[in-house]
C-alpha cells in the first residue's frame, strides 16, 4: 500500500531555455532489485558514439519523495555552461533512488527499500559504461546530489573515492549533529506531549524520520517496517541511533580518510534550511579539518531548495575545475592565476534566468562580489566575506520588479584590487 507521501524537500522553480541536446530514458532490469528502472540520460549536443570519443560523466542522485524526473531540467543548468564554453561537454545520468513505502532508499541497502548502494555501484555504473560512449577513467566521474542525494553523493564519493575524482553534494544531510531540532518536531507532530504514538503521516519531519529508519534500521516485524528512534516518552533510543551513524559522511571520514588524497570535495548548504540540515554539513566541515582533508564548503543565505538552480551551476564549475581533463591539471590552474583577481567568465551574456559568474584569487583574502545599475547603485551583493586563492564561481539571480531589462556591471574587489564587467539582462 501507498503510504502518504508530503513534499519534503524536491520541488524547486528552474527556468531554462530548450535544450539543444537530448535526455533519454534508459531502461534495465535491475537483479537486485528485481524490477525495471529508469534513469534519465543527458547526452550533451556534440554526443556522437559513432566518433570512438569517451565523454566525461556527472552521476546526480534526486533527494527524497522524487524520482529522476523530478530533477532534469538541472541538465539545462549544465547545458547552459557547455554552450558557453564554461564547462566540459559532459554526459550526466540520474538514476532512480526512489523506493516505497516512504519518501525515498537514502542509496543505502537495506531490508526493506532495497539494495541500492548495490545497485548504483554494481549495476547503474556498469550499464552507463555499457550503453553509452562515457570514459571508463575514474578520472573523469563526478557524482553530484541534493538533499537524499546530496547525502548520497558525498556518501558514495568517501566510500568508493576509486571510482569518482569530484563530488559536489547540495543541502545534504551529512552528519546527526544538529537532529534534536529534527527530534522537536517529530514530537511536535505526534501530540506534544507523552505517551507518544509515532505516525509516519503525523507530518514531514515525522515522514522524513521514517524514510531514515526505513534506511538504517529497517525491521520488517515492527510497527511501519522500522525501528523508530524515539520511545514512548519522547526520549532518544541509543541503541538505534548508534546503528544510524555509522552510515553518516559526518562519520566515514574517520574511518576512510587515508584513502581520499586525490578526492576532489565540494559541497554547500543554505544557513536558512528549514529541514535542520545546515548544523550537519557545518559538522561535516569539522570532521574534515580534524583529519587535515581538503574541502570546499560554502554557506548561502538560502533555504532547502529555492536556489538549487544556482549552487547546482556552482556545483558544475567544482567539477569542471577538478576533473582529470586535457585542460585541468593543478599546474597549469595555478599558472593562470592572475596577479589581482579576476572576473574570468561571465555566461550567458545576454542572460535571462541567472548569470553564471566565475572569478579567480591570486591568494587568500577578503573578497566583495557585487552588482551595480548603470545608475551607479548597488542592486545585489553576491558575496562578502574570505575566499581562498584560486577559482570560484557564484549566480546571480535577478528577482523582483525592480531589476528590469538593461546594462548591469559585475564589480569584484578584493585586496590585490578592483575589477569591472558590464552584462545585459534581457527579462
Amino acid at each position: 500500500m501507498r503510504h502518504w507521501r508530503p513534499i519534503l524537500s524536491l520541488l524547486f522553480v528552474l527556468t531554462t531555455t530548450p535544450l539543444l541536446a537530448e535526455v533519454v530514458d534508459g531502461v534495465f532490469f535491475s537483479e537486485l532489485l528485481q524490477e525495471n528502472r529508469t534513469a534519465k540520460v543527458y547526452l550533451p549536443p556534440d554526443y556522437d558514439p559513432e566518433s570512438g570519443e569517451e565523454w566525461p560523466v556527472v552521476l546526480f542522485l534526486h533527494g527524497a519523495g522524487a524520482t529522476p524526473s523530478s530533477y532534469v531540467a538541472i541538465t539545462g543548468v549544465l547545458e547552459n555552461g557547455i554552450l558557453a564554453e564554461a564547462l566540459p561537454s559532459m554526459v550526466m545520468v540520474l538514476p532512480d533512488g526512489s523506493a516505497e513505502p516512504y519518501a525515498g532508499s537514502f542509496y543505502v541497502n537495506s531490508d526493506l527499500y532495497g539494495e541500492f548502494e548495490d545497485h548504483i555501484i554494481t549495476e547503474v555504473i556498469p550499464w552507463l559504461q555499457g550503453t553509452y560512449a562515457v570514459s571508463s577513467d575514474p578520472g573523469q566521474w563526478a557524482i553530484m546530489g541534493h538533499s537524499m542525494g546530496g547525502f548520497g553523493a558525498m556518501r558514495f564519493a568517501l566510500l568508493y573515492p576509486n571510482l569518482f575524482a569530484v563530488v559536489a553534494a547540495h543541502s545534504g544531510p551529512q552528519s546527526l549533529a544538529g537532529i534534536d531540532y529534527v527530534l522537536g518536531e517529530v514530537l511536535t507532530e505526534n501530540g506534544g506531549e507523552a505517551p507518544y504514538t509515532y505516525s509516519p503521516t503525523a507530518g514531514n519531519f515525522s515522514y522524513l524520520m521514517f524514510t531514515l529508519a526505513g534506511a538504517f534500521t529497517p525491521d520488517l516485524e515492527q510497527p511501519f517496517d522500522v525501528e523508530f528512534p524515539l520511545d514512548s516518552d519522547g526520549e532518544v533510543i541509543d541503541e538505534v541511533f548508534d546503528r544510524w551513524y555509522p552510515f553518516f559522511p559526518g562519520t566515514l571520514v574517520r574511518d576512510q580518510h587515508n584513502s581520499l588524497d586525490d578526492l576532489a570535495i565540494y559541497f554547500d548548504c543554505g544557513n536558512a534550511d528549514e529541514l535542520g540540515v545546515f548544523p550537519m554539513n557545518t559538522a561535516l566541515v569539522d570532521s574534515l579539518d580534524a583529519f587535515g582533508i581538503e574541502h570546499t564548503f560554502e554557506e548561502y543565505n538560502g533555504d532547502h531548495s529555492s536556489l538549487l538552480a544556482q549552487r547546482t551551476q556552482v556545483g558544475f564549475t567544482f567539477i569542471a575545475d577538478h576533473l582529470d581533463l586535457p585542460d585541468n591539471s593543478t599546474d597549469e590552474r595555478t599558472i593562470s592565476l592572475p596577479a589581482t583577481a579576476a572576473l574570468t567568465a561571465l555566461y550567458p551574456n545576454p542572460f535571462n534566468a541567472s548569470l553564471s559568474i566565475r572569478y579567480t584569487l591570486p591568494a587568500t583574502g577578503a573578497v566583495e562580489l557585487s552588482v551595480w545599475n548603470s545608475l551607479g547603485q548597488q542592486v545585489a551583493l553576491l558575496e562578502r566575506g574570505t575566499r581562498a586563492a584560486g577559482a570560484h564561481a557564484a549566480v546571480w539571480t535577478p528577482n523582483g520588479t525592480a531589476i528590469s531589462s538593461g546594462t548591469y556591471f559585475v564589480r569584484l574587489e578584493s585586496g590585490s584590487g578592483a575589477m569591472v564587467q558590464r552584462v545585459q539582462l534581457v527579462k
